[in-house]
């Protein structure tokens, strides 16, 4: 689903907008109890855009160790913002 389609989607997105991608996925692989897997996607968003503050709020929510069932609700709340920033600039080029 969601999950292959952002993965195979990775090496076609400047490294430079991954951000959003990367903190997608962290929350997908947390929602289906891969924390690993989550965690590490959530650390490459950090360490690609330190400032992005979804990936902050992702990292408060995994530390406080929320229950995986809550991510479905939140992707609700949060869909138009992350929807935003993946398409703030209508010239990205996904080479």
């Amino acid at each position: 689903g969601a999950i292959k389609i952002a993965e195979a989607l990775l090496p076609l997105i400047e490294e430079t907008n991954r951000a959003p991608f990367y903190t997608m996925l962290a929350t997908w692989y947390y929602e289906t109890g891969d924390r690993e897997l989550a965690m590490v996607s959530l650390i490459t968003s950090l360490a690609l855009d330190p400032s992005y503050s979804l990936s902050k709020l992702i990292e408060r929510v995994f530390v406080a160790g929320a229950p995986e069932a809550m991510f479905a609700s939140m992707r609700g709340e949060l869909h138009p913002k992350v929807s935003k920033e993946i398409f703030a600039d209508p010239e990205l080029v996904i080479a």
